[in-house]
């Protein structure tokens, strides 16, 4: 956070079911959150803390058939002015091993 106040990310979500969003910074951690939810808490960045983005993704989750390439989004709003929603685009390609 190169700002003066604190940064405020809230209503963090994932595009998918088989995805997980986790936020951390050096004085906290936040749940993990999925696609569907309603969370009411607020994960605080300071001035001049940085906090990281944690993206968790389950290949087994859509069976033998959730092989190939995919691509997630994770996505949060702010209080910012200049960025009020913040998205994340993640790609891979899955294989059986």
């Amino acid at each position: 956070n190169s700002g003066t106040t604190p940064l405020k990310l809230f209503d963090v979500k994932t595009s998918c079911m088989c995805t997980t969003a986790q936020l951390k910074s050096a004085s906290q951690t936040s749940k993990k959150f999925g696609m569907h939810e309603k969370s009411s808490s607020v994960f605080e960045v300071k001035p001049g803390e940085k906090a990281e983005l944690v993206v968790e993704f389950d290949p087994a989750f859509h069976g033998p058939s959730g092989v190939g390439p995919i691509n997630r989004t994770v996505t949060m709003t702010t209080n910012s002015t200049d960025n009020p929603t913040l998205a994340f685009q993640l790609t891979a390609n899955v294989f059986k091993k």
